[in-house]
């Protein structure tokens, strides 16, 4: 596996009246780069949730997080992607 780029997306929808706490957060993480196993990026979605992320833990238990992933595959000479498709956590 070869990560070259990561990046993240976070949306979220904040409780109309005071106070204004996020109600839901949706987080999506695009990952690039060669050899990707997606079974590998779900577990670390999944371990991120269960024991690593202080942030995520500390949230309202209320809160709906939504996380979901995509991978893009690169060729070996960088002259295509290929979308391997979105996984959900």
């Amino acid at each position: 596996m070869e990560l070259e780029n990561f990046k993240v997306d976070i949306t979220g929808e904040r409780n109309a009246t005071p106070p204004q706490y996020f109600k839901t957060i949706d987080v999506v993480l695009h990952l690039t780069g060669k050899n990707l196993n997606a079974k590998k990026v779900a577990r670390a979605v999944s371990l991120s949730h269960e024991k690593c992320c202080s942030v995520y833990n500390s949230l309202r238990k209320d809160m709906d997080v939504k996380v979901t992933y995509n991978i893009i595959e690169t060729a070996s000479n960088n002259d295509f992607t290929k979308n391997r498709g979105k996984g959900e956590e």
